[in-house]
């Protein structure tokens, strides 16, 4: 017990008090914010007690999340009509919330916890257990464990004896979980309200699925938990196996009947995700063999996909997370162990295409040196694919992301073609000039976006080549010249500092040029931003472009 004798009187009157039985709505409801009270209370002294550490090392707003109530109204971000949907599941269908953290704030870890506790039916919600994943900070340790006692018996906390990452500790709370089906979450989200019904429902509507929330955010900023506006996103990746944000395909919301239909998502988020605890361990788990962090929501959904199962986003279940800078402790050097965690995603799963992850993460330095034992623990993994009668990479590229653009062997770049200045990149209009699009990369793609620059100069866009209008001097793309057809035109990348260049074009009459943003004078797209070519300037900042990827040439690997 606490030596605070604000925290004991506190927890004393709490342990009375739940003795008292109520048995009608009045003193139902006073029993409730009765009880509501004193955990405002004991939440009081517990912040009071514990000198936390600066807003700056969590990398979010805590002053204002502390300021604000763990049970907080928060609008329904639902598409209107899912209100009225019945979801039915199996009677008696538990559920088990497993939540990992590590020197998360205290506020907003127990909001997250009030979230579960409060929006989850009574009935289907079986257990809370919050894994610690050897936390230092003090208002984490014999404080959490009274106010986790005092809030509610269904809550349970494991504590990990040393550090032990995300991936195992999640396996550690799977291993202890009793109920039907889990769910993991992060230790910064919040449930709103029926999330949990639709999530469960699909789990049973298909027995090798496995789903996931539409995710809202919660700003970092003013804890305001909103749905973002605007187009529908779903999950993917970049070929260097960052998660990133795709527009749902026009091919695909042509044949869903309304937007409350669960739609396929190739890669999940990770902060929020469901599955049917039986087949969730009979297809492998997650890879204990990935270290603390990073590259397990790509393993789970390469694998679900290409083993026989699907995944799913789910409208009509609204969790909100905060997306913030990181404030990870890796205990080690954090990008080579992400580093590591995604080179063995893409041995055990990419097939040819590992090439290509390969190509583009050597630019950032040398390659990890990975052990014997790591990499026996890679040949354990690729058993387990064989057994499970998993599909090859290729299917996944043909059938559930065929949006994605794969570079070919003759690329040295590759991706959105940015502006150092603006920040904006190129963008195709309907007639084949090149336009500016502020639509590039911000943890989204638009694969409509992409470029590429060969080792025979030609500028491609989806299997057309970008030449100059010589009337003009703008971007158009068209057919793609035999060499004799070029009449020396071509396309070289000048490199300018550390991290952009030039893209220079040679014309018919062996002049050269650059391209640059600008805002278009003539009068074809008058007014528009545009690229346009001018004199070459290695000094103007609207002539310096960066490529999303540059393919470095493998001399070497540490792949099986």
């Amino acid at each position: 017990m606490s030596s605070n004798p604000d925290l004991l009187s506190v927890t004393l009157t709490l342990k009375i008090h739940f003795i008292h039985r109520p048995h009608d709505r009045r003193s139902h409801q006073l029993h409730t914010q009765t009880r509501s009270h004193q955990l405002e209370d004991l939440l009081k002294g517990i912040l009071r007690k514990h000198l936390r550490p600066p807003d700056s090392e969590y990398n979010f707003n805590v002053s204002v999340s502390d300021a604000i109530p763990l049970s907080r109204h928060i609008d329904d971000t639902r598409p209107k009509g899912c209100d009225a949907r019945i979801y039915k599941v199996p009677i008696g269908v538990s559920v088990s919330v497993i939540v990992i953290f590590y020197n998360e704030a205290f506020t907003t870890l127990m909001r997250t916890a009030h979230s579960v506790l409060e929006r989850s039916p009574k009935s289907m919600l079986k257990e809370l257990i919050l894994v610690d994943d050897f936390s230092s900070n003090k208002d984490l340790g014999h404080d959490l464990d009274i106010y986790v006692k005092a809030l509610d018996p269904r809550v349970h906390i494991l504590r990990n004896s040393e550090r032990q990452g995300l991936v195992r500790s999640r396996l550690h709370g799977a291993n202890m979980a009793t109920g039907d089906v889990l769910v993991w979450l992060d230790a910064h989200t919040e449930c709103n309200v029926g999330w949990l019904e639709p999530l469960v429902y699909e789990l049973y509507k298909n027995n090798f699925t496995i789903v996931q929330p539409h995710v809202d955010v919660i700003s970092s900023d003013t804890i305001q938990f909103f749905a973002y506006p605007g187009d529908v996103y779903r999950g993917g990746f970049g070929w260097d196996l960052r998660y990133a944000w795709y527009k749902l395909p026009k091919y695909l919301s042509q044949v869903l009947t309304s937007k409350l239909d669960p739609f396929p998502t190739p890669i999940l988020v990770g902060c929020a995700i469901a599955a049917r605890k039986d087949y969730f361990v009979s297809t492998g788990q997650f890879d204990e063999g990935l270290n603390i962090w990073g590259g397990e929501h790509f393993d789970l959904s390469f694998r679900t996909w290409l083993c026989g199962g699907r995944i799913l986003t789910v409208p009509c279940s609204r969790v909100g997370h905060m997306f913030k800078q990181f404030a990870y402790d890796f205990n080690g050097d954090r990008s080579t162990i992400i580093r590591k965690n995604l080179m063995r995603v893409a041995d055990i799963w990419l097939d040819e295409y590992k090439w290509i992850f390969e190509s583009v993460s050597l630019i950032f330095g040398q390659e990890p040196q990975v052990s014997v034992e790591e990499i026996h623990s890679r040949v354990k993994r690729k058993h387990l694919r064989k057994t499970l009668n998993c599909k090859p990479f290729r299917w996944f590229l043909e059938n559930v992301m065929p949006e994605i653009r794969i570079p070919t062997k003759l690329d040295d770049f590759f991706g959105e073609i940015t502006n150092h200045k603006t920040a904006q990149c190129w963008g195709p209009l309907l007639d084949g000039y090149i336009a500016i699009t502020n639509e590039c990369f911000m943890h989204r793609i638009l694969p409509e976006n992409h470029f590429s620059l060969d080792k025979i100069s030609q500028l491609v866009h989806d299997g057309q080549c970008v030449y100059m209008d010589e009337s003009n001097l703008l971007l158009r793309k068209t057919k793609c010249l035999c060499i004799h057809e070029r009449k020396g035109r071509g396309w070289k990348f000048n490199v300018v500092g550390k991290t952009g260049g030039q893209l220079i074009y040679k014309d018919t009459r062996g002049m050269f040029w650059c391209a640059k943003h600008v805002t278009n004078i003539t009068p074809l797209h008058f007014g528009k931003q545009m690229v346009q070519m001018g004199r070459c300037n290695h000094q103007d900042p609207y002539q310096i472009w960066t490529f999303t990827y540059k393919l470095t040439e493998i001399k070497h690997n540490n792949y099986m």
